[in-house]
């Protein structure tokens, strides 16, 4: 199913990026199945928790680039997989585990931001280099990136798209801990999830998201801007550039 692989077991809904020939960049047809996932699983009362994972050595490149300038301005436009995706993590109302290793770049790592818990591989390394390809942050980054480490230090990441490693990123409360099995960590945390009282932890999860919001207003207010940066000539100089080198 468009690359992406749904599983079912004991209370946990896995979602596992199966593109690593492309580094698990995502697609369209990747962002509709996301999304379409997480959506059914707030009426699914048979799963308590949502995990999130990938096959290969990275994590995600991010956005499929050549995918995405093939769809334009309607990549970002009301309704597109990506918002609906985006939109349905703001409203996820289960709690969300993700098992990250080697590079989580762009939205692959602005979605953690939205993930309850995170385990992450030694090697694992977030990078959101959106200013250096000439655009600007996405998926809510630019709200809960400082609310998590500060404005400085968000501000760091974000305007000079520098890696953060895995043990800076558990420094910085990026995530909750380095293991050399992170899916098996993270499937771990996930059962100790689905064997909390199931009533309970949706309640707490929906207090933790009490200002759902005002990030699903941050969500699109990112994207006309976004979308607008994609018209511009520094853009376009970027992401000749990129595909120069490949």
């Amino acid at each position: 199913m468009a690359d992406i692989q749904i599983k079912r077991d004991a209370g946990v809904l896995e979602l596992t990026l199966t593109r690593p020939a492309k580094k698990n960049a995502l697609t369209g047809p990747m962002y509709a199945a996301m999304a379409d996932a997480l959506n059914e699983a707030n009426s699914d009362t048979e799963q308590r928790c949502l995990l999130i994972a990938s096959e290969g050595a990275d994590f995600c490149a991010g956005n499929d680039l050549l995918d995405f300038i093939q769809s334009g301005p309607n990549a970002l436009s009301p309704g597109s997989p990506v918002l609906r995706f985006l939109h349905a993590l703001a409203a996820l109302e289960l709690p969300l585990v993700a098992a990250v290793q080697g590079r989580a770049v762009g939205v692959g790592a602005t979605l953690l931001l939205h993930c309850d818990l995170v385990v992450a591989a030694p090697d694992a390394s977030l990078i959101m280099p959106f200013v250096k390809l000439g655009l600007t942050p996405e998926a809510g980054s630019s709200l809960l990136l400082p609310e998590l480490v500060g404005h400085r230090l968000a501000a760091e990441m974000l305007l000079l798209g520098r890696p953060v490693g895995a043990e800076r990123a558990l420094q910085l409360g990026l995530i909750n801990q380095v293991d050399t099995d992170p899916l098996g960590a993270a499937r771990a945390l996930a059962q100790a999830i689905v064997a909390q009282p199931a009533g309970a932890v949706r309640e707490s999860k929906r207090l933790l998201r009490l200002q759902a919001d005002k990030l699903h207003e941050r969500i699109d207010a990112e994207a006309a801007v976004f979308v607008a940066q994609l018209a511009t000539p520094e853009f376009r100089a970027q992401a000749a550039a990129f595909f120069s080198k490949g």
